[in-house]
């Protein structure tokens, strides 16, 4: 399935189902419709939908079941449905699918070809390096995506795996059977930041002195990381190590590559991460970006210098377009 969350002139958000053609189905009025249909929904007769998303993920197997009831009913009658129960994207407001997770995991430099180029500590190959996003950067896909005057601002595609059943110290082999779905997400980065202010020199001109860098500011800047359109559940997802991403500023490709190309599979990622966190249903993981497109590199892809729009697409998870909005501190 494909969900969502949209919401219609102001109003509160809602549950939909992603239908053929660029429409969305309700899914509470889904799911009234298979009850009414068949008594075979009745499994779910005492189901309601929850006002969130993260709501949704938590009711477990109940809300999923309650789910594909109304996703079925919805594209088997979508040709003759309209308002209140079908919608074309394009006459709501598709929220990010998820806005207040428990927690949002950040790996950084996930690409074979860019860690090839990385000095790394002694014994930590096989440890992702990662940092936690604050759920007031999440915006939705086609929202404006908010710069302030940082200097260099660029693009980083992502997948975002999303927890369904939390744990902690949760083997590999078992680490998908933790996953609720998947989501395309811009982690908007401001490079220049990080290259020009955002670290520390300790013991300074001395033989032992250490560069530190903590990802607060230029990893975090207020309603920049488009989240959707869709939250694709994990069954529609048979390999994701096999999607293939791309973004784009003004029309121009800057990014392309693919999760195959990836240090650490998803399924390594919900484990690690589960030795030293306890894994919460709705937690995102974001897995790491890809390389820009020549002739296109991270320094050169300026969202403040480039102004218009920037588009972000996941093959099968969905595509972003967010109008770049320079803003002021």
């Amino acid at each position: 399935m494909k969900l969502c969350q949209y919401s219609i002139g102001g109003g509160q958000p809602r549950l939909g189902a992603g239908l053929p053609g660029d429409r969305i189905g309700d899914l509470a009025g889904g799911l009234l419709g298979a009850l009414s249909a068949s008594t075979r929904a009745g499994g779910v007769a005492d189901y309601r939908f929850p006002r969130s998303m993260e709501e949704l993920i938590s009711d477990g197997e109940a809300g999923l079941a309650a789910a594909r009831a109304a996703d079925g009913w919805l594209k088997a009658n979508a040709s003759k449905l309209g308002e209140p129960l079908v919608f074309d994207m394009a006459s709501v407001h598709v929220h990010a699918p998820i806005t207040r997770p428990p927690k949002f995991f950040s790996v950084a430099i996930n690409n074979k070809v860019m860690l090839s180029r990385c000095k790394r500590a002694p014994g930590g190959e096989n440890n992702p390096h990662y940092f936690i996003k604050l759920h007031t950067t999440i915006v939705g896909p086609f929202d404006p995506v908010e710069i302030p005057p940082v200097g260099q601002v660029g693009s980083e595609i992502e997948v975002a795996i999303v927890i369904g059943k939390g744990g902690r110290h949760i083997p590999q082999e078992k680490a998908l059977e933790h996953v609720f779905g998947y989501m395309t997400h811009n982690d908007v980065t401001a490079h220049e930041m990080r290259r020009t202010s955002e670290w520390v020199i300790v013991n300074a001109g001395k033989p032992n002195e250490e560069r530190l860098s903590y990802p607060g500011r230029y990893k975090n800047l207020e309603k920049s990381a488009p989240l959707g359109p869709w939250l694709v559940t994990r069954d529609e997802v048979p390999d994701p190590q096999n999607l293939q991403y791309r973004a784009w500023l003004n029309g121009s490709m800057c990014m392309e590559g693919s999760s195959a190309d990836h240090m650490f599979t998803a399924a390594y990622l919900v484990s690690y991460l589960s030795k030293a966190h306890t894994l919460e249903a709705g937690d995102i993981i974001s897995s790491g970006t890809v390389p820009a497109k020549d002739p296109w590199t991270f320094a050169t892809i300026d969202f403040l210098k480039a102004g218009g729009h920037v588009e972000a697409e996941i093959v099968g998870l969905g595509k972003q377009k967010n109008e770049i909005k320079p803003v002021t501190w």
